[in-house]
């Protein structure tokens, strides 16, 4: 991610594991010095890796173009994907321009918003 902005996922990279237990985790390394870039790595490797559907709901939703074209991929692999964001009232405009600026591609492949 770091040195080609590029999500690696399948199973060349993520080989099938035997089961060892009956619950499922998920687990990511933050900090206030690197937490942003975790969170935006497990973000991607999220919307990567789902399978069936995707709820999101976001207060400030504003895709940069590698979160756009995850979500356009999960689309293409008939994930249904559904973001809740702010209704008419936000206290701030400006993130709501600019996220309603990136919905085109997404609501062109299927994104509910």
């Amino acid at each position: 991610m770091k040195t080609r902005a590029e999500v690696l996922l399948g199973e060349d990279y993520f080989p099938a594991l035997p089961c060892v237990g009956d619950m499922t985790a998920q687990l990511f390394r933050s900090s206030f010095r690197e937490g942003s870039e975790s969170v935006r790595l497990m973000y991607l490797l999220s919307i990567a890796s789902a399978r069936r559907n995707i709820r999101l709901s976001a207060s400030c939703f504003v895709p940069d173009d590698l979160a756009v074209a995850a979500f356009v991929e999960a689309r293409r692999r008939g994930v249904s994907i559904e973001i809740i964001v702010p209704g008419d009232r936000t206290d701030v405009e400006l993130t709501r321009r600019a996220s309603r600026a990136r919905w085109g591609e997404l609501l062109e492949a299927g994104v509910a918003i």
